[in-house]
């Protein structure tokens, strides 16, 4: 069985439908890393203050204190980062389907067991890949709670401080915990919004259409985002340290993302874990409803061409046959000519 590897067109999907479900929601995800890092040490003496009490208040005082603008801190970067990061995701994930449904016997196409493991390999890869982008939004966004963190310039620049101040590990910061958050982020996500969407079509409670993604978008944003808020907050603190701040030079304040949780735990308890759940279920819902639409409609854009295309192909080659057949029937003589053009 010869399978395609890659599927050009899935990259391109991922990609458009990312960067418009960052956009539409990036203020949710600044009220999420703020609520995320406050409280957390910046140097052994030194704890971020907790300034918000909730995800109305976030948005309140971020206004107040800084600027509606504030919301939007490090948007560019941060389409930049869904730019490469959902490109890859979405296009290694519909690549691998089809090649792991044909390469595994035990592993029957479009099953979820297929599709799970499909979408780690992809969150793992994406992930990586787009790792300096993650860390400069999570840095953008927590500059107002952490006046050592503050960036200026263009973000050549402030990728250029970064990479002056900690070196080339300073733009992976963070790597593990978003190789672990991206990993298990995709593996719940993308199976489960096609496991909701093949249950509802073929149940027949709805049909395949807006309405069908509408509701399968939902249930796999609040299903990812229970699933990855723990590791949401250990990456972003892990993100947000900076080694140039901290009391021994060349060590940061935490040394893997199990230090990171051992450390959360210990100050501010097992509910630290959960800051940040309310807008991080208020984004991911929006962001995967904006996504998975985006990623319908541009499918179904692409097979509306294409079966205009396929049917333009057939019909100048009908056109062609008839008049190849004519011109052979002029040739053998006009009574057959006729009783063609009788039937």
């Amino acid at each position: 069985m010869s399978v395609k590897f890659l599927d050009v067109r899935s990259f391109v999907y991922g990609g458009t439908a990312s960067v418009f479900a960052e956009f539409g929601t990036f203020p949710l995800d600044t009220a999420k890393t703020r609520l995320m890092v406050q409280g957390q040490r910046q140097t052994a003496s030194e704890i971020v203050a907790c300034r918000y009490k909730g995800m109305l208040h976030t948005f309140y005082k971020i206004c107040l204190d800084e600027g509606h603008k504030a919301l939007f801190k490090g948007l560019s970067v941060a389409l930049i980062r869904q730019a490469s990061y959902g490109t890859i995701k979405v296009g290694i994930y519909e690549s691998l389907k089809p090649h792991a449904a044909a390469s595994i016997p035990f592993a029957p196409k479009d099953t979820m067991l297929n599709n799970i493991m499909c979408a780690a390999v992809a969150g793992t890869v994406s992930s990586c890949c787009a790792t300096p982008t993650d860390v400069l939004k999570v840095r953008l966004q927590a500059s107002g709670l952490c006046p050592s963190n503050r960036y200026t310039g263009s973000l050549i620049n402030i990728f250029r401080t970064i990479y002056r101040e900690e070196g080339l590990r300073g733009l992976w910061r963070g790597t593990g915990p978003t190789a672990q958050r991206a990993t298990l982020i995709c593996s719940v996500q993308l199976p489960t919004y096609e496991a909701a969407k093949r249950f509802l079509t073929r149940h027949q409670l709805l049909k395949d259409g807006g309405v069908c993604h509408f509701v399968s978008s939902i249930g796999a944003g609040v299903a990812s985002a229970a699933a990855c808020n723990p590791i949401d907050v250990i990456k972003s603190r892990m993100m947000n340290q900076h080694y140039s701040s901290c009391s021994t030079k060349g060590a940061g304040l935490y040394t893997s993302s199990w230090d990171c949780l051992l450390q959360t735990c210990r100050a501010e308890g097992l509910r630290a874990l959960w800051k940040g759940l309310v807008p991080n279920c208020m984004r991911l819902g929006p962001w995967n409803i904006i996504f998975f639409l985006t990623m319908e409609r541009l499918k179904a854009l692409d097979a509306t061409v294409s079966s205009i295309e396929a049917s333009d192909i057939e019909s100048v080659l009908g056109k062609s046959q008839e008049i190849a057949v004519v011109s052979l029937e002029i040739v053998d003589g006009d009574v057959c000519l006729k009783d063609l053009r009788a039937n």
